[in-house]
């Protein structure tokens, strides 16, 4: 968890607090609001699983998404590689043109692969697609870590992306681009769009600026509302067990959501940003992280953007 406090924001920014009932109170930093709730429910959860002396199975299925976005790719997509392990998150993204890239995380044991496809028949005629991207977590400012950078990619100075050349398997019909986030920069969002050279044009999503890719953490599911323990590892104290929990919220008006979490005794904060796209069903934000511990100490919260400004009774439900 980062030491990072959060940065001033505006008061049409407002939290929003769903399923623990255990209220710790609110805290204003400069103009911003953060409600703060402890995971009691999760933390007697791992108690009961340590002393019965199994883990938590994974919650199966997933949840509907929008028509941009596929949760779980196609099992039969055949322009992912086929070394995939079944534990790596896949996803599907639908864009203006109607070209499918299919993206995948599978986790390393120092950070995380990010795999992109893209089948040539799916594409314009004549084009050699760019992925046109940048990193992000908790604002829209997209980064670029050199050691996530790969060879022979570029510097957009009119947009300050970073363009990547995806490369072409004849012989598969696919172009290809693998890339490594490390650990420590986890949870982190992978922003991107295609770009075209040939034709001097972007290719999106056909709502919001542009596609994200979850690294560290995943698209999780709408139910239920609040934070809900999906999986813990073994460990001989359960403050010490390796937890995924999901979290949910409802809110109809939003158009902006982010997770905020920290400890009770303010010893870190972190602050994750959730994609409209991949990290929405219907009228429920959602998200699902891992690698949490020691959840007694773990409080939470919202933080909601929208078009109703605070003065005006702007408010997120």
């Amino acid at each position: 968890m980062s030491d990072q406090t959060p940065s001033a924001r505006t008061m049409s920014r407002s939290c929003v607090l769903q399923g623990v009932p255990a209220v710790l109170g609110c805290t204003v930093y400069g103009s911003s609001l953060h409600a703060r709730r402890f995971l009691p429910v999760a933390a007697r959860a791992v108690c009961q699983q340590q002393h019965a002396g199994h883990s938590c199975a994974p919650l199966q299925g997933r949840s509907r998404r929008s028509a941009q976005v596929v949760a779980a790719a196609p099992a039969a997509a055949p322009v992912l590689p086929k070394w995939l392990s079944p534990a790596a998150e896949k996803y599907r993204f639908i864009t203006n043109k109607r070209v499918s890239v299919y993206s995948a995380v599978q986790r390393s044991e120092n950070g995380y692969k990010v795999i992109f496809s893209i089948a040539g028949e799916s594409l314009p005629a004549g084009v050699a697609p760019k992925l046109h991207w940048g990193l992000y977590r908790n604002n829209p400012t997209w980064v670029h870590p050199q050691d996530v950078v790969p060879p022979d990619s570029w510097r957009d100075d009119a947009t300050g992306a970073m363009r990547s050349h995806l490369h072409y398997n004849e012989q598969q019909d696919v172009w290809a681009l693998e890339m490594h986030v490390p650990r420590h920069m986890a949870p982190v969002n992978l922003g991107f769009v295609l770009w075209y050279p040939e034709l001097s044009a972007f290719d999106g999503a056909r709502s919001g600026r542009h596609f994200a890719v979850p690294v560290g953490h995943s698209a999780g599911r709408p139910q239920p509302l609040g934070p809900t323990l999906v999986a813990a590892s073994q460990a001989s104290r359960p403050q010490d067990a390796a937890c995924t929990m999901n979290f949910a919220v409802f809110s109809r008006h939003a158009t902006q959501m982010w997770l905020c979490l920290m400890r009770a005794d303010g010893s870190g904060y972190l602050e994750v940003s959730l994609d409209p796209i991949t990290n929405k069903s219907g009228d429920v934000w959602h998200v699902q992280l891992s690698g949490l511990k020691d959840v007694a100490g773990l409080v939470y919260g919202w933080r909601a953007n929208g078009a109703g400004p605070w003065a005006e009774g702007g408010r997120f439900h």
